[in-house]
């Protein structure tokens, strides 16, 4: 059958243009079902760039006058919208006294990362009380320069491969140790501080990122393991990093639904990481996050200025 009489009339340049849409919207829905497929997973990731799509998509079919097509397309794009809109209704408490704050800051560095200049000024420019750095390994660590007399107190596992994690910090904490969750090998670094007197936990990690058979078991355990691991724990918990998962994955769904966790962002809007030589907010996505406890009040959470990596640096101002 000739696609020009599919619908016993000729294909017009604006049915193409909806058929393009509705690929977009069962993309869309593919993602929705990312636990039956690990390639629908990935789909889940780019919401922020199909709500862009169906919006021109809705505009160019209404210019055209296809009002139904655009009114279809134009009906789901506000959906979407909604679901990241989401992100900017408010959470927690509001702190009028910021006196008593805290500021870390957290940034994937990327393996390959040579800009160590770059690096150094971005951390002395937001000048934080902590930070860590993901995929770090010794050669980072020795272009750090006077930073590791300025922040004594570290926690460092520094792997092969993508998944070291270091840690630095003005303020002494109490107790610090690696942990594995789930089944894969990747570290993470738990620190506890007694901040104004009351404890806090948190947890620097980085995450596997989505992929087919053993990576993607790799990667379910580890989001199971952390997340039981979180309901455990009695005290105020900060958890941060690259989760390489975005807020419509729906392993990051389960996660904040077992943990009642808060990402830092909400009430903030929300800012996208990664990939940082995309110079476009809208071409980005929102990879790096950092959840806390309800009992955390974040005063300000936001993306720095780019540091050489392929991520952006994530800031977070915080008080207990």
């Amino acid at each position: 059958m000739n696609i020009r009489t599919l619908f016993n009339k000729p294909l017009t340049v604006w049915d193409v243009i909806f058929v393009l849409g509705v690929t977009c919207l069962l993309l869309w829905l593919a993602g929705k079902i990312g636990y039956a497929f690990w390639l629908f997973e990935y789909t889940s990731n780019l919401q922020i760039q199909y709500t862009v799509f169906l919006f021109g998509v809705s505009g160019v079919l209404l210019v055209g006058r296809k009002y139904v097509y655009s009114g279809i397309i134009g009906l789901f794009a506000g959906i979407l919208l909604v679901e990241i809109l989401w992100f900017f209704m408010p959470a927690g408490k509001v702190v009028t006294d910021t006196s008593s704050s805290y500021r870390m800051y957290f940034l994937n560095v990327h393996l390959t990362q040579t800009d160590y200049a770059a690096l150094n000024s971005s951390i002395r420019k937001y000048n934080p009380d902590l930070f860590f750095l993901v995929e770090s390994d010794d050669r980072l660590i020795k272009n750090l320069g006077s930073l590791e007399v300025d922040y004594p107190y570290q926690k460092k596992t520094l792997t092969e491969g993508h998944f070291g994690i270091s840690l630095f910090s003005k303020m002494p904490f109490s107790s610090a140790e690696v942990k594995c969750f789930g089944i894969a090998i990747n570290p993470s670094i738990s620190v506890r501080y007694l901040l104004q007197g009351k404890p806090v936990q948190l947890v620097a990690l980085h995450l596997m990122p989505p992929g087919e058979h053993i990576c993607g078991a790799w990667r379910e355990s580890q989001f199971r393991s952390l997340g039981k691991w979180l309901q455990s724990v009695e005290e105020p918990v900060m958890v941060a990093g690259d989760f390489n998962v975005t807020p419509w994955s729906y392993l990051y769904k389960q996660l904040i639904k077992e943990t009642s966790l808060i990402n830092s962002s909400r009430s903030e809007g929300m800012y996208t990481t990664w990939p940082g030589y995309l110079k476009f907010s809208a071409l980005q996505i929102p990879i790096d996050h950092c959840l806390h406890s309800m009992s955390v009040t974040v005063i300000r959470s936001f993306k720095g200025e780019n540091a050489g990596s392929d991520h952006y640096p994530v800031i977070v101002d915080f008080t207990l």
